[in-house]
Order: structure tokens, then C-alpha cells, then sequence
């Protein structure tokens, strides 16, 4: 018995793209430790400045999600 395919073939674009913005999704996470650490030295930041650089960054993630959330209510 043939083994079934792991993406149906209609929808390998809409998987590559899926894995592609989960990809930068997590590169872009984990990238905002050291970049917080290089800010607060190249701009002279104290620690609390430069944690508002982390603040603004995953606050951006649950303003986002608002919209997100109201539209999925709605039309879901």
C-alpha cells in the first residue's frame, strides 16, 4: 500500500509559506535577548531603557493579537 503524501500536492505553497513565517517568527524571538544587550551599549541605555525595548517588542505581540482575536469572533 502506497504511503499517503505528507502535504496534499494542492497545498505545498501554503505550507512552505506557513513554515517560513513560523521560521522568521522564531528567529526574530529569539533574536531580541542579544539585541536588547547590544541597544543599551551602542545607545548608552541604562538597563531599564533597554528592557523597554523587550516591553515594546512582545507588547506588539498582544496588541496584534487583539485585532486578531475580534476578527476570528466574528467570522469564525
Amino acid at each position: 500500500m502506497p504511503k499517503p503524501p505528507f502535504v496534499h500536492p494542492g497545498m505545498r505553497a501554503p505550507f512552505a509559506l506557513l513554515v517560513t513565517c513560523f521560521a522568521a517568527w522564531g528567529i526574530a524571538a529569539n533574536m531580541t535577548d542579544p539585541l536588547v544587550q547590544v541597544f543599551s551599549r551602542i545607545f548608552s541605555m541604562s538597563t531599564l531603557q533597554a528592557s523597554f525595548v523587550q516591553f515594546a517588542y512582545y507588547g506588539a505581540y498582544f496588541l496584534l493579537a487583539l485585532p486578531a482575536a475580534f476578527i476570528n469572533r466574528r467570522f469564525s
